[in-house]
């Protein structure tokens, strides 16, 4: 028995005619070291937004049939010259597959966001 390829890297390239030309790539492997864990690495360029994104997951954490992982972003946005933000976050999770249909997953998410530029000339604001 042959083991199939379980990485991907892909790169994209598009126009929005919001965002002007935006440029993707990402890295992603389902079997991280030999050992089933799931990783991912995504970066978006725009003219106007960026972001990056990386996450994790060990389908049996501890040994045990439970999958625990993370996430992490950054996402910088700006439209025109009137409104922009940027978002710093991630998530830690826990996961038990129940039956073939369903799981039952645990989440804490967490954010920081600031709006830099307001359309009203508001001072920045945090979120």
């Amino acid at each position: 028995m042959e083991e199939a390829p379980s990485g991907a890297l892909t790169f994209g390239v598009g126009y929005s005619g919001l965002e002007g030309m935006i440029g993707t790539a990402s890295v992603s492997e389902k079997n991280l070291l030999g050992l089933g864990y799931a990783a991912s690495l995504r970066l978006r360029l725009g003219a106007d937004s960026n972001d990056v994104r990386l996450g994790f997951t060990d389908p049996y954490f501890l040994g045990y049939r439970l999958s625990a992982g993370f996430d992490l972003y950054h996402e910088q946005v700006g439209f025109f010259d009137t409104y922009s933000y940027k978002v710093t976050g991630g998530d830690v999770r826990l996961g038990k597959e129940l039956t073939n249909n369903f799981r039952l997953d645990l989440l804490y998410k967490t954010r920081n966001g600031r709006c830099l530029r307001h359309p009203t000339g508001r001072p920045s604001l945090d979120y």
